[in-house]
């Protein structure tokens, strides 16, 4: 994912440049597919169990 800055330059690029308003759209098309959803799973690695989260960026 990145650092907070390349977050939110990645973020801030792709509202300029349309792509937040195009997935809006197309989403807002596609009503009649009201069980499409995406997947939000997140995989970690099997020694990682034990470790103390320390949220999003580390002090969250």
């Amino acid at each position: 994912m990145g650092t907070k800055a390349n977050v939110n330059t990645r973020f801030s690029r792709w509202s300029y440049s349309g792509v937040w308003e195009k997935l809006f759209q197309t989403l807002a098309e596609n009503l009649e597919n009201e069980h499409d959803m995406i997947n939000g799973i997140i995989s970690t690695h099997q020694h990682s169990a034990g470790k103390k989260d320390k949220g999003f960026w580390g002090f969250l």
